[in-house]
């Protein structure tokens, strides 16, 4: 389909002749500039006459470059608003007698729709949904395009556009118009950052406004005529440039931020309202419902039938929809990576990790470090194949406890004496803000009708609150103790900081409450006797590092690949990630385990990939926690005196300088081959204790 299109807005007459909406067939404008900038700006009653003056020849050369008549064109389109309201009455008349007289359809065309259709002249293979930044002479918008004809304006100038404000500044700086080409051409030798320009504020989440930003240029020029000082004019061209390139960059991100959280949504809603699973099958035949919550406790259940069963249909359920989460999947790499591109980093992971300031060394050498360490992981495989008995040791046998008929039931308070008697290295002041917390109620115990599952930790200003779903197992113990540490890291950062410093990052969050469940750990440890008890609960400690140290660092480094493979162009579709996660598998869990294919698609069911690089940091704070715990019971005063500075340092500084300051440098390996070291005593001595 042909389509001579017609355009009479502004100041310049053009007519086109385009195929299929993609294809641009021949192109010609005739312009009144020169004229117009006699007088600084568009004259409307100017450009009229020069519209009335050159359309019949400017549509006359379009169909000649073309090598057609009207009468090979299937419609006439042309514009009908917004513009000038005399140049486009040109424009519309003509295209009327024209259409009239040829037989043809007319086709209306709003000057802003035209502004977006013509990115598919320059982008054939460019399809909604996608969001469109509109900058021109008199517009400013950001449009989502939800489909070929569907359109929602998100923002909008509340005053200027753009290029008005470019052909104000120009004329001000005493440039030539339009002030657009004039501004970016002066800008070229000028410091972007010389002039102290303002970014105005405006109400509506992603309108704009640049009167305030062209007054401010305007006033800066006047005051140093003044002053009788000489206007840097490159200099101010370049920090004009760059203020409204920041905002509208800055407006346009933000918008297109909402629409980069579809791939977690979709990601949620499959996963936690529309995926159902089959029952699973115990040993005695009986039938189990299968969900999220129950997947867990079936795979420590010491019924072998009962866990290959579920780990089969859980995983056979999700490859059943792996095109579809594969898709998903690859969304959320790609948009990652255009927002990383888009602020100028190199990669989605430098993006995620500079927001809290930790350089990607500390992530790659966290990998590298696990990598030089999978031999401790390879003796912990054989352990475990050896003590549950079994010829093959299957992925499905990686959670069931080794160590049978030790747990019972602890109650609430006698927990909190365990925890508070566990935590006495880290002194008394630490532990009378703990007993605080225990006896003020800060803490929600039990499970509730409609009360959220897990446990949880919130910071404010007065105490932190703890949510709990204690049920009195051992796990739970170390849940409080975990807890009560981001609560207590929560609690000594609002009251040694002001509220702007007061919250810590993430890389940090999970230090206080690891360490609280290490000293936990060597608390129980050291008052044991009993050799089941005590092999027990280093079981229990094994299974920390193997889920939190190599798991999650084998989490990490799947994240890291599959952006690497995306920004190679390899096509991420569930073979291609079955296949790596495979290999990581294997590489992480050794030769001597048995790499059921299901595993393959268990990367379809782990969310935090939605999370932006972010799992890494399990394993980080692991190993900083175990690090710090290792250092207060063997130094004392001085180490606890380290570790409350820490703990009251909130995002006063760096991530890794509070570290230091604490005694850990997480920007080199050691923390990390140190607590593989501790991992591989462990396994010593549980052999020791077995045997």
């Amino acid at each position: 389909m042909y389509i001579l299109g017609i355009e009479s807005s502004c100041d310049e007459t053009a007519a086109a002749i385009v195929e299929d909406g993609k294809h641009l067939i021949s192109n010609v404008i005739s312009t009144s500039v020169k004229e117009q900038a006699l007088y600084g700006g568009v004259v409307p009653e100017i450009a009229s006459r020069r519209h009335a003056e050159y359309i019949s020849a400017t549509v006359q050369q379009a169909l000649q470059d073309a090598n057609m008549s009207i009468a090979d064109v299937d419609a006439v389109a042309v514009t009908f608003a917004p513009g000038l309201i005399g140049a486009v009455l040109v424009g519309v008349n003509f295209a009327k007698g024209l259409a009239y007289g040829a037989g043809k359809p007319l086709v209306p065309v709003h000057h802003l729709r035209g502004h977006i259709a013509a990115n598919y002249l320059t982008h054939p293979q460019l399809e909604p949904p996608f969001l469109c930044l509109v900058a021109s002479g008199g517009h400013s918008h950001i449009v989502q395009v939800e489909d070929w004809c569907k359109y929602h304006v998100l923002g909008r100038t509340v005053d200027d556009a753009a290029g008005e404000a470019f052909d104000k500044v120009a004329r001000t700086l005493g440039l030539p118009y339009p002030g657009g080409p004039s501004v970016s051409q002066a800008a070229k030798t000028g410091d972007p950052h010389y002039y102290k320009l303002p970014t105005p504020h405006v109400e509506g989440k992603y309108n704009v406004s640049f009167s305030g930003l062209k007054t401010a240029v305007v006033n800066e020029v006047h005051n140093a005529q003044q002053r009788g000082e000489e206007v840097r004019v490159a200099d101010m061209a370049a920090s004009f440039q760059e203020r409204i390139a920041q905002i509208l960059a800055k407006k346009l991100l933000a918008a297109a931020g909402e629409m980069a959280q579809a791939p977690d949504n979709i990601y949620g809603l499959l996963t936690d309202a529309d995926m159902k699973f089959p029952d699973c099958t115990d040993g005695e035949g009986n039938k189990h419902p299968l969900s999220h919550g129950t997947y867990i406790s079936y795979m420590e259940s010491g019924d072998r039938a009962l866990r290959k069963s579920a780990f089969e249909n859980l995983y056979h359920t999700y490859g059943s929809f792996g095109n579809t989460i594969a898709a998903v999947l690859a969304s959320q790499v790609k948009q990652l990576q255009f927002f990383a591109q888009a602020r100028k980093y190199g990669s989605a992971m430098e993006a995620s990790l500079d927001v809290t300031n930790v350089p990607t060394s500390v992530y790659t050498n966290l990998i590298e470090a696990v990598h030089k360490n999978l031999d401790k992981m390879y003796r912990y495989v054989d352990l475990r194949k050896k003590l549950l008995g079994v010829d093959e040791l299957h992925m499905y046998d990686l959670y069931c406890p080794l160590i049978e008929g030790v747990s019972g039931r602890t109650p609430i308070e006698e927990a909190k004496k365990t925890v508070y008697d566990a935590l006495a290295p880290l002194g008394e002041d630490y532990r009378k803000v703990l007993q605080q917390g225990f006896d003020n109620r800060w803490i929600d115990v039990y499970e509730n009708a409609g009360k959220r599952s897990g446990a949880y930790s919130a910071g404010a200003r007065v105490h932190p609150y703890v949510l709990l779903n204690y049920t009195g197992t051992l796990d739970s113990q170390f849940t409080l103790a975990h807890e009560m540490g981001h609560a207590m890291h929560s609690y000594l950062s609002n009251h040694n900081q002001n509220p702007l410093d007061a919250d810590y990052v993430i890389f940090v969050a999970e230090v206080a409450s690891t360490c609280n469940e290490a000293l936990l750990m060597e608390y129980l440890l050291g008052k044991t006797t009993d050799k089941k008890e005590r092999a027990y609960l280093i079981n229990h400690f094994l299974e920390q590092f193997r889920t939190t140290l190599y798991r999650q660092t084998m989490f990490a480094e799947f994240e890291l690949n599959v952006g690497r493979m995306a920004q190679e162009g390899t096509s991420l579709t569930p073979e291609v990630l079955n296949a790596e996660y495979r290999r990581l598998n294997r590489l992480y869990f050794g030769e001597n385990i048995v790499l059921d294919h299901e595993i393959d698609t268990e990367w379809m069911r782990i969310p935090h990939f939605y999370y932006n690089y972010y799992v890494f940091q399990y394993a980080t704070g692991y190993a900083a926690a175990i690090a710090l715990s290792r250092r207060i019971l063997r130094e004392g005063a001085p180490a606890v005196k380290d570790y409350i500075g820490f703990l009251s340092g909130g995002c006063s500084a760096d991530p890794i300088t509070l570290l230091r300051g604490a005694g850990v440098d997480m920007a080199s390996p050691k923390p990390i081959e140190d607590a593989t070291k501790l991992f591989d005593e462990m396994i010593s001595e549980m052999e020791k204790i077995l045997n």
